[in-house]
């Protein structure tokens, strides 16, 4: 069965960017607003990396397997809408928040609705575009990320200091009840490949086909660690005000500005290259994914040892953005192409799991607990040497995306079930 070709899918790959633009603005406005936040609330650095990190992941992980189930079986538009509802209400709650068990909780919450929209999304493309276009069709999808949260910078950096940064959290979310409603027209999209099973046994299957495909389970560890070496950027707004000597508004705008440009560009040029890459089997994409942790741990050791506001320090900022964003619709790409049709939006929902919480929120709470005891010591850069520990993590995934690409070339039964995805 082919896929649509109607002019439906550039619309509805056009919509779930919009949505996933809104998504990280709200997942990552938090960031934004750190030096604020943190001096309003009286937060800790580890009891921030909880709210913007551990607690919210770790709802967004329990509530993203059941939602990827969902998605394999249910009206996917309408579980998008419901979703984007519940989390928009969850972000204008955030700015009613006066201490970190208020915060906590509607970080958390938030988190419930936003773990659905990547499964689901992902479900959509994979039955909408050819397997050759996924990683092209997916890294646009992750255009959101760099325009949310590049953009959650320029927020907190042009209205902040208008309407502050409660009035933004309550912005942010009446647009989203607003895109909620947008949703509900929108029709869902032929499964291709596959009729919805029963749930029952479905994390059972999950786990089986791990099993008979060794690179997926080593793609999951890999991502895991590039994931949590990421999780370092979590404190970056108060190491630019701290230990680079940025203002608090020149960092948000000028570094959400770089990440917005950089990220578009890693974004476009990533999808590009891992198709490219593919050509030559899902393998292709493993050993682009290696590349891609190698060149991150090198540059970040030039971005963070830089002498602040110099030609290489905006230059390995700008290439840093770039490669933050690069991997991302590969890795979901990687995913949807070593599993079975009908467990596309489980087994992502899965993988999401483990680099949200293992990943992304392990680097975000190491990060946060080294600045503290380092903080504590006396250390007189705490921040760069807890970021740069933290980052270095990112040499252990390309050693693991390696031995991926070796177990995917030599596993007969794997290039089997790569190469059985319906076209």
């Amino acid at each position: 069965m082919t896929k649509a070709t109607d002019g439906s899918a550039p619309r509805l790959l056009a919509l779930l960017v919009a949505l996933n633009i809104l998504n990280y603005l709200d997942r990552q406005l938090l960031s934004a607003f750190m030096v604020d936040i943190r001096r309003d609330v009286g937060l800790t650095y580890f009891q921030f990396t909880l709210l913007a990190g551990l607690m919210f992941s770790a709802f967004y992980a329990l509530a993203g397997v059941p939602a990827g189930m969902l998605a394999d079986r249910v009206h996917r538009p309408r579980l998008i809408s419901g979703a984007v509802a519940i989390w928009s209400a969850l972000t204008a709650a955030t700015g009613l928040a006066t201490n970190f068990f208020q915060m906590g909780a509607a970080r958390a919450f938030a988190a419930v609705g936003e773990a659905t929209l990547t499964p689901t999304s992902v479900s959509l493309l994979g039955d909408t575009y050819p397997p050759e276009r996924q990683g092209t069709a997916l890294s646009l999808f992750y255009l959101g990320l760099p325009l949310g949260a590049g953009g959650s910078f320029l927020v907190a950096g042009t209205l902040g200091p208008v309407i502050g940064w409660r009035g933004c959290f309550f912005l942010l979310g009446a647009i989203g009840l607003l895109a909620a409603l947008a949703i509900v027209p929108m029709r869902d999209a032929e499964r291709i490949g596959h009729t919805p099973r029963p749930s029952r046994g479905a994390l059972r299957d999950v786990v089986r086909a791990i099993a008979a495909t060794p690179a997926l389970g080593l793609l999951f560890a890999a991502t895991v660690m590039l994931f949590f070496s990421q999780g370092a950027a979590i404190i970056d707004q108060e190491w630019l005000v701290r230990e680079r000597g940025f203002a608090v508004h020149n960092a948000q705008i000028i570094f959400g500005s770089i990440f917005i440009c950089a990220g578009i560009i890693g974004t476009l040029l990533g999808g590009e290259m891992s198709d490219w890459a593919a050509r030559g089997g899902i393998r292709g994409r493993l050993w682009f994914l290696a590349g891609i942790s190698l060149l991150s741990a090198a540059l970040s050791l030039v971005y963070r040892l830089s002498p602040a506001a110099t030609p290489v320090f905006y230059g390995a900022a700008f290439i840093g953005g770039m490669l933050f964003m690069a991997p991302f619709g590969t890795v979901m790409a990687s995913i949807s192409a070593l599993t079975p049709p009908h467990l596309r939006a489980t087994m992502v929902a899965v993988g999401i799991m483990l680099m949200t919480v293992l990943g992304t929120a392990g680097g975000n709470a190491a990060t946060g607990w080294l600045a503290d005891m380092l903080t504590s010591r006396g250390s007189a850069a705490p921040l760069t040497t807890s970021v740069l520990i933290v980052h270095l993590v990112a040499l252990l995934a390309c050693g693991l995306f390696c031995l991926a690409a070796r177990s995917q070339a030599a596993s007969p039964q794997s290039i089997a079930l790569a190469e059985s995805q319906p076209v």
